[in-house]
């Protein structure tokens, strides 16, 4: 994996283009409860990828005799979301559908000019899959870009089942909740507000068999919690976080 940023233009030219994969990282600025950073999403999305890119930069040392693996070219992440659910806690600065897709579109309009054929979204945020997953087709069908998306919160990256290392379901630990303050908990223990993490804070969410538009002021009122944090600790986040990245470079592996 490498940054494509830190490439000259000259050296990405030399790239082929049906051996090159571009990957971009999307995430969110919202709030995360009284106990966790506006900037959560971003935090694991950066630290996701960085523990990838070494295992990955492991992998392809044992393989580097094979001339046909894939080139991954890393873009500079879009720190921001679509986050309406949360604009009424302040500090959350959202990008509306329009903008984010427009963005999105923008970027993958350039990369179709210089002939790259395949991207994948790597997001960890919920809030941008729905939009994304109704964008790619479209996407592909307009600049020839086969769009493919990992989002974080996803089943793909559930450890359910014997396997789980946690007490709460991923069905309704969703926000701010054991495994995102576990991996923060390992990440950036400092940032974490210790004191303001208790079980009255918890929410146990129940999600009816339908979509609304709903606000997270209406489900967790001044709280916005959604899960059980106190049940967070370092070790989860640790052995969580090795599992996020080693599942991303699984399901990579799996696309190109």
């Amino acid at each position: 994996m490498r940054r494509f940023a830190e490439l000259t233009w000259v050296e990405l030219d030399t790239l082929d283009r049906n051996k090159t994969t571009v990957l971009l990282p999307v995430g969110s600025v919202e709030q995360h409860g009284h106990h966790l950073p506006l900037g959560t999403d971003d935090l694991v999305l950066v630290e996701v990828l960085k523990q990838a890119e070494s295992l990955q930069c492991e992998l392809r040392q044992k393989n580097k005799a094979n001339p046909s693996l894939q080139e991954i070219l890393c873009l500079p992440p879009l720190l921001y979301g679509n986050s309406h659910e949360h604009l009424n806690f302040p500090g959350t600065v959202s990008l509306s559908c329009r903008t984010l897709a427009f963005v999105i579109e923008d970027v993958i309009s350039s990369l179709a000019m210089h002939g790259f054929k395949k991207l994948i979204i790597f997001n960890s945020h919920g809030g941008n899959t729905s939009l994304i997953n109704a964008y790619a087709q479209e996407w592909e069908q307009r600049f020839g870009v086969a769009v493919f998306l990992l989002s974080l919160w996803s089943e793909s990256f559930d450890m359910e089942g014997d396997d789980s290392i946690f007490s709460s379901p991923a069905r309704s630990d969703i926000h701010a909740g054991e495994r995102e303050t576990s991996l923060i908990l390992h990440y950036r223990n400092e940032l974490v507000r210790k004191e303001k993490i208790d079980e009255l804070w918890s929410n146990d969410i129940n999600f009816q068999p339908y979509y609304s538009g709903w606000q997270t002021e209406n489900i967790s009122p001044g709280n916005g919690t959604l899960g059980q944090p106190h049940l967070a600790t370092v070790e989860k986040g640790r052995s969580y976080a090795s599992f996020l990245a080693e599942k991303l470079i699984e399901l990579i592996e799996k696309i190109i």
